[in-house]
């Protein structure tokens, strides 16, 4: 098989995989692991809290907390008993799970970047409308699916940190400011729009 050909078989995607799939979105802080992780099978959604230091926010909005290990591993082992494949929006999931999991060669055979597939419809397809970039938002504005102005208003990574940081001082998720509060809302907001609009993307690039 020629570079060409993998490079085709890595994005090929059939529209009952792209109904079934599960997609999964980190939210996390540049090179460490991440403190948690969304994950959208069918019209099932849920986060799972992956960071220790977040318990008490996790709690506050009825939130499982467990490791990144168990997390992955569930994932994997659903992927693989139902024959689903993994989305991601790019290499950094996958990155993620092979550097801090034991979840190696499973994980990644089931493993679609949406990035390289959203990509490869928009150069095939010859689309005259420009792109902004290639990121996830750009690809949603394109088809008429912006983020949420409210969400756009910090980045996800200040909002979690300084959620973070507060807890750690004060511990309790009650004794947060309304701030830092409407900032772990909004941060899981993001992260459902993100699983959301991963999956519409995928469905769209198929016209499913």
């Amino acid at each position: 098989m020629t570079k060409k050909q993998k490079r085709r078989w890595a994005t090929r995607v059939y529209p009952s995989q792209a109904r079934r799939g599960i997609y999964i979105d980190f939210e996390g802080f540049k090179d460490k692991k991440p403190s948690l992780v969304g994950i959208l099978v069918e019209n099932d959604f849920k986060q799972i809290i992956l960071d220790p230091d977040l318990e008490q926010a996790a709690q506050a909005k009825n939130l499982e907390t467990l490791s990144l290990e168990c997390a992955i591993l569930d994932v994997e082992k659903r992927a693989k008993d139902e024959k689903r494949k993994i989305f991601a929006f790019s290499q950094h999931e996958l990155k993620v799970v092979l550097e801090y999991t034991s979840v190696g060669r499973s994980f990644s055979s089931r493993y679609k970047d949406v990035h390289k597939i959203a990509k490869r419809w928009f150069n095939k397809t010859r689309q005259t409308k420009p792109l902004e970039d290639w990121g996830l938002k750009s690809f949603m504005k394109f088809h008429g699916d912006e983020l949420p102005e409210d969400l756009g208003n910090h980045n996800p990574t200040y909002k979690l940190r300084e959620v973070k940081n507060m807890l750690i001082n004060r511990k309790e998720y009650d004794l947060l400011t309304n701030v830092k509060k409407n900032h772990w809302t909004s941060l899981l907001a993001y992260n459902k729009w993100d699983c959301l609009s991963l999956q519409t993307l995928v469905n769209k690039t198929l016209n499913v």
